[in-house]
């Protein structure tokens, strides 16, 4: 095992029409990320392992969390090698089962997703982001399947079938270390998404946000241009870190580079990125609770910014806690 693995962090956006990922938790939720059922597709599968429901008491506010072990199965493949006796290229095809994961950690306060990859080659966030889709759709249709004609024609209109979009939440510092890679910067494109039920902390594009949503687009774009001579780096810098600080928006940098060259960028560029040591993979409950501790630490430093809980959402997340402690104490079993 290492003694040291990489996270990230970025925003899980989940909707269910004009409702969000608490708003089904129990009827849809939790049930789509304990299934035990895997999504094939043609270079793999892909499924969910060990997971659980974690708190984790903050200076703030009680912290509720799924935490589990995202794994792909899948084969690597060779097809020939050298010889270093010989000195001969061998054709000689042969196939290793293999099973690359992750660990990830769904904060449901706020919707931010913690992601560790576990080994070289681990599933990416997008992997993650098309699987609990798929999974979220396999419990909605099995959800309605448990309800009458007229009730399942209502869940529909109402609900639909979820949409998942993940937005990694980017770090100030790499963003601005990004920027000044630019000889010039030509092009900035922000992109506005739909969001979950919270509000940014940054007027302009809090109301700009409102504005779109009142609209019902799904999307709004905010162009800064200047090709001939260039933005003003600094000043996109500090408008580019007050906007992404949330993971409710997408940009895309264009520009010329110190040699001439075409340089883009986008969220993946300057996405956070931190490090941990002393984990115990093996132990799902404890690795979760210490990433969603160095979570914590990262608001506690500016870093990232996140939205007070609503009330409803809070009673919901008591309401399961209190019902998994009273099973521990039936079965005498500690979480």
């Amino acid at each position: 095992m290492k003694n040291s693995y990489d996270f990230e962090v970025a925003n899980f956006v989940c909707k269910f029409n004009d409702f969000n990922l608490m708003d089904l938790f129990e009827e849809i939720t939790l049930n789509a990320f304990y299934r035990i059922d895997k999504w094939k597709i043609k270079n793999g599968t892909f499924f969910f392992k060990d997971v659980k429901f974690i708190e984790y008491e903050s200076d703030k506010e009680r912290i509720y969390a799924l935490t589990g072990r995202f794994i792909r199965n899948t084969f690597l493949k060779r097809e020939q090698y050298h010889d270093e006796t010989t000195g001969e290229l061998v054709q000689d095809t042969k196939v290793l089962p293999s099973s690359p994961s992750a660990t990830f950690v769904l904060i449901l306060n706020n919707h931010r997703l913690i992601y560790l990859k576990e080994t070289k080659h681990a599933p990416t966030l997008d992997m993650f982001k098309s699987t609990a889709e798929t999974f979220l759709k396999r419990e909605t249709k099995d959800y309605l399947l448990s309800l009458d004609q007229g009730s399942k024609k209502d869940f529909i209109q109402k609900y639909g079938l979820p949409s998942v979009r993940i937005t990694p939440l980017t770090s100030e510092v790499r963003l601005s270390e990004f920027i000044k890679s630019y000889k010039k910067l030509e092009t900035v494109k922000v992109t506005l998404k739909v969001r979950n039920d919270e509000n940014d902390h940054s007027g302009f594009i809090d109301v700009l946000q409102e504005k779109s949503d009142a609209a019902d687009s799904k999307s709004t774009n905010l162009l800064y241009e200047n090709k001939d001579n260039g933005l003003n780096k600094e000043a996109i810098t500090k408008q580019l870190s007050d906007l992404t600080r949330q993971g409710n928006q997408s940009i895309r940098l264009i520009g010329k580079s110190n040699t001439d060259e075409t340089l883009k960028g986008d969220n993946e560029n300057f996405k956070i990125i931190q490090s941990i040591n002393g984990l115990d993979l093996k132990n799902i409950a404890q690795t979760g609770k210490k990433l969603v501790q160095r979570f914590i630490k990262l608001i506690d430093l500016g870093q990232i910014t996140v939205p007070e809980t609503k009330s409803e959402v809070i009673q919901k997340l008591e309401k399961h806690n209190k019902s998994l402690d009273l099973m521990d104490n039936n079965h005498d079993q500690p979480r």
